[in-house]
C-alpha cells in the first residue's frame, strides 16, 4: 500500500506530460508544428504494417521477417539497447526504396502465389464503392495522408490512370478489358508515392 501514492503520482505525471505534448491549442507546440507533421520516415515494419491496414488484407505472419529484411531491417538482430533507428536516411537507401516499391507492386498485382492471402482488387473496390480513378485516389488520399496529397502527385496518378499499358490514352472505365489490372497498378503506384513513406 505504501507504493500506491507513488504510482498514482506517476500516472498523473504521465497524463499531464502527454496532455501538454498533444495539446493542439498550445501555440508553438512542436509536436503539431509544420516541420514535425508527417516528417518521420516509416521503418520497414511500419511501412509494411501501414500498407496491410490500408488494403485490409491478411499477410502470412511467417513472411514478415523476410519482407522486412529485404527492406533492410533484420528483425531480432538489434544488439544495441537504443532500438531501431528513427532517422529516415537509415531506411531510404536506393535498395531499400526499390524493395518497398517492389513490395507494393506485388500487392497490387496479386495473383495468389505469393505472401498475400485473400486480397482481390475487384472486391476491394466494390466493397468501398470506388469506380473512377478520382474515387480511388481520393480514398487513399484521405486514408493515408489525411487529404494532404500534393497536386503534382495527384496529376501523375490521374495521368497514369488515363493511359493503357502501352502509354496510349485510354479512359479509366470499368468496361475496359484491363480495368481491374490497371486499377491494381494505380493502387500500387499510390502506395509507392513519397507521401506514403512518412508518418
Amino acid at each position: 500500500y505504501e507504493i500506491m501514492p507513488s504510482l498514482v503520482g506517476s500516472e498523473m505525471c504521465i497524463r499531464d506530460s502527454l496532455t501538454t505534448i498533444l495539446d493542439t491549442k498550445r501555440s508553438g507546440n512542436a509536436f503539431w508544428s509544420h516541420l514535425a507533421y508527417r516528417s518521420k520516415v516509416k521503418t520497414p515494419v511500419e511501412y509494411i504494417n501501414s500498407m496491410v491496414r490500408a488494403l485490409d488484407w491478411n499477410i502470412k505472419p511467417e513472411d514478415l521477417p523476410d519482407l522486412s529484411e529485404e527492406m533492410g531491417m533484420h528483425l531480432f538482430t538489434r544488439d544495441e539497447p537504443d532500438g531501431w533507428s528513427e532517422y529516415g536516411f537509415d531506411w531510404m537507401s536506393t535498395g531499400g526504396l526499390l524493395e518497398r516499391i517492389n513490395f507494393v507492386e506485388k500487392l497490387a498485382d496479386y495473383n495468389g502465389d505469393d505472401y498475400l492471402e485473400n486480397w482481390d482488387v475487384e472486391r476491394f473496390l466494390n466493397g468501398r464503392g470506388l469506380k473512377t480513378a478520382e474515387d480511388i485516389i481520393d480514398y487513399f488520399d484521405r486514408l493515408l495522408v489525411n487529404g494532404k496529397m500534393s497536386e503534382n502527385t495527384r496529376a501523375v496518378l490521374l495521368d497514369y490512370a488515363s493511359t493503357n499499358s502501352n502509354g496510349r490514352p485510354a479512359r479509366f472505365l470499368s468496361t475496359r478489358g484491363d480495368y481491374e489490372k490497371r486499377a491494381g497498378e494505380l493502387i500500387g503506384l499510390i502506395l509507392a508515392m513519397p507521401e506514403c513513406h512518412y508518418q
